[in-house]
């Protein structure tokens, strides 16, 4: 008798339309965001603390494109006074909430930075760093089907001062 009432309550409960306080999500109203834009292999040149360089950028997904990989390389060549320099580093971004995106990135020079981003149609801007080490922000955009990197480091004075300009083409 007890499994016939339990069934029947059962049957009633499914049979009931929802009520007017049940809250549906709701639907996603514009693509996620994702760096697909910027998946592939980039090279090109660019200017970095004033001098010439050779830069290349490896971007990845991962994770289904719920995060992406960065590997970032700079060579300056040796240069009057100033000594050959080579710079390397992988960043690792995971999307956060609609457009936004978080991280981390670490460079032969010891630093490991967190990070965090948005994202405009074909553009991410990023801050990194923290108060105890430096603080920067980059751009990365597609312009004429080029790769534009632009970084900037906080200055003492609080404003932002570029120090590298980068234009990558798709190998």
């Amino acid at each position: 008798m007890i499994r016939a009432l339990t069934l029947a309550a059962m049957l009633v409960t499914l049979a009931i339309p929802a009520t007017a306080n049940a809250q549906t999500p709701p639907a996603e109203t514009a693509a996620p965001a994702t760096l697909d834009w910027m998946v592939g292999e980039w090279s090109g040149k660019g200017k970095i603390f004033g001098r010439d360089s050779e830069v290349e950028l490896n971007v990845k997904p991962v994770a289904a494109g719920a995060a992406y990989s960065l590997d970032y390389r700079i060579y300056l060549a040796a240069d009057g006074d100033a000594t050959e320099m080579r710079f390397a580093a992988h960043g690792f971004f995971q999307r956060g909430k609609g457009r936004k995106w978080h991280g981390r990135w670490v460079d032969n020079f010891g630093n490991l930075h967190d990070v965090s981003g948005s994202l405009d149609a074909e553009a991410m801007t990023t801050l990194w760093g923290s108060p105890s080490t430096e603080i920067g922000r980059s751009s990365y955009s597609i312009a004429d089907g080029k790769l534009q990197i632009v970084d900037w480091a906080l200055a003492k004075n609080g404003s932002f001062s570029e120090f590298a300009r980068s234009q990558l083409n798709r190998k």
